[in-house]
């Protein structure tokens, strides 16, 4: 009996259409470019579009912010003014952690390095969590009419995702340089971003918006505090 391959009812895959599948994440008509432009240029227009016009038009938000993230954290991870920072602030606190290991016979130094590279390597995870509280302090803040929770949601995952993006550029644009002022830079370019976008987006003044993003911080940075903690426990029982 002459053996014979299964029908493929669809056409035959294509390095074109592999090509148009990826090309679409970043087309400057709809894709991801598209955002992030926009984002800069009229924050409020776009989430308009997104909430209330075509939400094809727009890249999804949370991959959006997702994607940014990673992006970001890989570039971030691997920059030389962030590695001088972080060495800066161990070699601060060393002798402290020494004191302490000779007092509790437990390698804390080697725990507290580990749980650092653990946390920062799982930014997206925080997030993730972080947004939904981020868009309740939001949603109370701003006011509940406007925008619904879950619009909140939608427009954080534009705003932050837009921050880490900006982040992501500035590390690129920066690579060749180790001095820890480019990492102040990019803390204070994200905030600026953020409030910028905040202004345009709930129509606020520029003090109220950024109240609004530094109260939307405060969960995340609740988040990865207490993340941190576990992860540190977490280390200590598998000794």
């Amino acid at each position: 009996m002459e053996n014979t391959l299964p029908t493929n009812p669809h056409s035959r895959l294509t390095v074109k259409e592999i090509k148009n599948e990826v090309l679409c994440h970043f087309y400057f008509e709809k894709g991801l470019l598209f955002t992030f432009y926009n984002m800069l240029r009229q924050p409020g227009k776009l989430v308009s579009v997104y909430l209330d016009e075509n939400r094809k038009k727009v890249f999804n938000p949370f991959r959006y912010l997702l994607f940014g993230v990673a992006t970001s954290t890989v570039i971030l991870l691997a920059h030389p003014s962030f590695k001088n920072m972080i060495t800066t602030i161990h070699n601060g606190s060393l002798e402290d952690y020494q004191v302490l290991e000779q007092q509790t016979n437990l390698p804390l130094w080697e725990l507290m390095t580990r749980m650092q590279e653990i946390y920062l390597s799982y930014q997206n995870i925080i997030i993730i969590l972080s947004i939904p509280f981020v868009s309740w302090v939001t949603w109370l803040y701003f006011g509940k009419k406007r925008y619904n929770y879950a619009e909140n949601m939608a427009i954080n995952s534009f705003v932050f995702g837009t921050t880490y993006w900006i982040s992501a550029i500035l590390g690129l644009l920066t690579y060749g340089t180790d001095s820890v002022i480019i990492m102040y830079m990019a803390t204070t370019l994200t905030f600026v971003a953020a409030t910028y976008c905040y202004k345009m987006i709930f129509k606020n003044g520029i003090f109220k918006s950024f109240l609004g993003i530094v109260l939307g911080y405060i969960p995340i940075l609740l988040i990865g505090i207490l993340s941190q903690f576990l992860i540190f426990i977490v280390l200590l029982l598998t000794l």
